[in-house]
């Protein structure tokens, strides 16, 4: 009988063959987890602060498109000042406030009563003497003499105050050339006029730049009047 050969194998190692398993195998990705409840509190309060940082930007923006209104505005308003007052040498003599707005609603604008004010109080008027029932009595007898008109509560020059070639122009016309210069009393007493009709005549003969002023209320031919002379002689 045959001896018979028997091989005795060694049993592998399990956890050997674990390990080598392992390092062949391709690591998979580690799992996040997330906190939804965490996550939308977080991104609430980025909306919170994100919304604070437009509203302060916001707020920044206005005060400075502001402050760049406030100061166009005021360079506006010097201009229109200055201008008017230099404007002013020609003005009658007594430089009243009824003038003045007239000058005022001449630059082809319209004014509510408190923007008058503001605008009187900057050609040197006392606002203490500027009361709205002193401003409105002005403003009545303006409007009561045909020269300026209220709409929607702002005032505007009367668009017929304007130079039309009317026999009393052409007469205060001929009377200035006659007598070279005359007092505003005087040509109000020559003529059987109403002294309101004789000043609103005179009035728009200085605005369209045909007669000038020269103190104590003398008034005079300009050359631009002159020539309207010879057109209506």
């Amino acid at each position: 009988m045959s001896d018979l050969l028997f091989e005795i194998k060694e049993e592998p190692d399990k956890k050997k063959l674990e390990q080598e398993k392992d390092k062949k195998r391709i690591p998979r990705k580690s799992r996040v987890t997330i906190d939804f409840k965490n996550l939308e509190s977080l991104t609430k309060k980025q909306n919170e602060l994100l919304e604070k940082q437009v509203k302060l930007l916001e707020q920044l923006l206005l005060k400075r498109s502001q402050e760049k209104i406030y100061s166009y505005k005021d360079k506006i308003d010097q201009i229109i000042v200055n201008e008017i007052q230099d404007k002013d040498e020609n003005l009658f003599a007594d430089k009243s406030i009824e003038n003045k707005i007239l000058n005022l609603l001449e630059r082809g604008r319209s004014f509510n009563i408190t923007e008058l004010k503001e605008y009187l109080i900057k050609f040197g008027e006392d606002e203490k003497t500027l009361s709205i029932e002193f401003l409105t009595n002005i403003i009545n007898k303006l409007i009561e003499r045909g020269l300026i008109i209220s709409r929607r509560n702002r005032l505007y020059l009367r668009s017929k105050f304007r130079l039309k070639i009317t026999e009393l122009i052409k007469d205060i016309v001929f009377l200035l050339k006659e007598k070279g210069e005359i007092q505003k009393k005087d040509i109000e007493n020559h003529f059987s006029k109403h002294p309101s009709t004789i000043y609103r005549n005179l009035k728009i003969l200085q605005y369209e730049g045909y007669i000038g002023f020269k103190a104590p209320n003398r008034i005079f031919l300009t050359e631009k009047g002159q020539i309207l002379y010879s057109k209506i002689n």
